[in-house]
């Protein structure tokens, strides 16, 4: 296979999941506070979610020119590693910030 080809399936795959996680988040019973993950509200995981999908989304618009590690694993050996805090901000109406890649 083409690295051409698996490139546009991995693409492809992803622009169904994200469709799907679209699709399926106004689903939920409980609403935006309602349990999803854990202590994970809906709103939380939506808020996680779509921030993620746009990462991703940012990162192949302009690819690095190398790789700051070459694995998952040292990636979070380095996370693990440093003394600096996650800190995920949500909006108010996550819904508003979903998008589909």
């Amino acid at each position: 296979m083409r690295d051409g080809q698996r490139w546009a399936e991995i693409r492809a795959a992803y622009a169904e999941a994200a469709a799907w996680f679209v699709r399926t988040v106004p689903g939920g019973p409980d609403g935006w506070e309602g349990r999803a993950l854990g202590e994970w509200t809906v709103r939380d995981l939506v808020g996680h979610t779509s921030r993620a999908l746009l990462t991703v989304k940012t990162y192949l618009r302009e690819p690095a020119s190398s790789a700051g590690v070459s694995s998952a694993i040292e990636y979070f050996r380095l996370l693990s590693a440093g003394d600096g805090v996650l800190v995920t901000v949500l909006s108010p109406a996550p819904m508003g910030c979903l998008v589909v890649v």
